[in-house]
């Protein structure tokens, strides 16, 4: 990206979504074709057993023995601690700003793309 200086601390967090986006899906794919599983999961699933146990299961990956469990807990349990202790910043723009902003990177995306 070569003018990426050019842009907002906002533009340049949503170009590295996108990018990771297609990393995932690339990645998944090359993964799928070599006989690899692939467990699509949110990032707040893996903050909770379930989500935890489905990934387990999903990538049929060992079950954890007892100091697994406890680890899993102890972790489980800091997080459940510090969650709601950071502030959200809300956002200097607004929405159709925002999607101004947005609409620039994914044009400079597509432009490169296309080349």
């Amino acid at each position: 990206m070569k003018d990426w200086k050019k842009w907002c601390d906002y533009q340049l967090c949503y170009w590295y979504a996108l990018e990771v986006e297609a990393r995932k899906a690339t990645l998944g794919s090359w993964v799928k074709s070599r006989g690899g599983k692939v467990c699509r999961i949110d990032i707040n699933e893996l903050g909770k057993w379930k989500g935890i146990l489905r990934l387990i299961w999903e990538l049929d990956l060992p079950k954890p023995g007892l100091k697994e469990i406890y680890t899993l807990m102890w972790l489980l349990r800091e997080k459940s601690n510090t969650q709601g202790s950071e502030q959200i910043q809300q956002s200097k723009f607004t929405s159709i700003e925002l999607q101004k902003l947005e609409e620039e990177v994914l044009a400079e995306v597509n432009r490169l793309g296309n080349k």
